[in-house]
C-alpha cells in the first residue's frame, strides 16, 4: 500500500501478517515502523511492535510524537476501482477528526 497523508509519504508492505511501514515526512524525518497486522472485511488493524527513526529533523512535531507512542492503528479502507483505495484514519489531533486519504494497493490484504 503507497499514499500521501499531508505531511508524510506513507509505503505499507505486509506478508503473512507481519509488516513494515516506512513513512516520509515533510520535514525530513524518516520512521520505520514493524509490527504486526489482521484484516477483516474493510478494516486493516496494524499491531506496532517497534518504531525506529532512520533520519530525524531537529523541530519538534506533536503529531509525530504522538504516532511514536500509539501501538494499535485502525485503517478503514473503501474500494475507488481496481488497485485504488480511499483510507480513513482518526488523527492523533482531535481537531482534524477523521482523515481520508486516497491509496494504492497491490496484491491482497486477506479477507476484504
Amino acid at each position: 500500500m503507497e499514499g500521501d497523508f499531508g505531511d508524510r509519504s506513507v509505503k505499507f508492505i505486509g506478508s503473512h501478517g507481519r509488516y513494515k511501514l516506512e513513512a516520509n515526512y515533510r520535514s525530513k524525518t524518516h520512521v520505520v515502523n514493524t509490527g504486526y497486522y489482521a484484516s477483516l472485511f474493510d478494516t486493516l488493524y496494524l499491531f506496532q511492535v517497534r518504531r525506529d527513526k532512520v533520519a530525524a529533523d531537529d523541530a519538534f512535531d506533536i503529531n509525530e510524537f504522538l504516532r511514536g507512542h500509539r501501538i494499535v492503528i485502525v485503517f478503514k479502507l473503501n474500494q475507488k476501482s481496481d488497485k485504488e483505495y480511499l483510507v480513513k484514519l482518526i488523527e492523533e489531533d482531535p481537531r482534524k477528526g477523521i482523515s481520508e486519504y486516497p491509496v494504492i494497493i497491490e496484491g491482497d490484504l486477506g479477507i476484504l
